[in-house]
């Protein structure tokens, strides 16, 4: 039976039972511009352009349309399932910005290797790999905007 709940109803109700029934970090390596690298171990790692998701949470809340660069937030350090559910619930907001348990990075390709297969979504569609490489398009996309 398929939930009617959408949006930020159904987001937050999914983020709380994968906390409280299938919590679970995974080791990662993220290669940004330059060769920069990015060794953790993290609950969850989003990477996106804008500055919502799952119907309005702020996950990298100083991220912009327009400035060509992916935005990555993860959690990090010893984050524990008690530590995580309230930090969860900030996130709604953007209140975990700042968090010893969260960082963020910005690049605008992404080379991403996790050693497990994770469940993942590719913009709201049900993806699994271990390796992701995330590479901007400048100026492929014309927007019109009606005035």
């Amino acid at each position: 039976q398929k939930s009617k709940e959408k949006g930020f109803k159904l987001y937050f109700k999914c983020g709380i039972d994968r906390i409280m029934n299938h919590y679970e970090m995974f080791d990662f390596q993220a290669t940004l511009d330059k060769g920069k690298k990015i060794i953790g171990h993290s609950l969850i790692f989003a990477i996106q352009i804008g500055k919502t998701y799952g119907g309005g949470f702020k996950i990298t809340p100083d991220a912009e349309l327009d400035d060509g660069y992916f935005n990555m937030c993860f959690s990090s350090g010893n984050l524990t399932r008690k530590k995580a559910l309230p930090l969860f619930a900030r996130a709604a907001k953007g209140k975990h910005v700042g968090s010893k348990y969260v960082d963020f990075a910005k690049s605008k390709n992404i080379r991403l290797h996790i050693d497990q297969l994770v469940p993942c979504q590719l913009d709201g569609e049900e993806y699994s790999n271990h390796d992701f490489d995330i590479k901007t398009h400048p100026k492929a996309l014309r927007v019109y905007v009606a005035s």
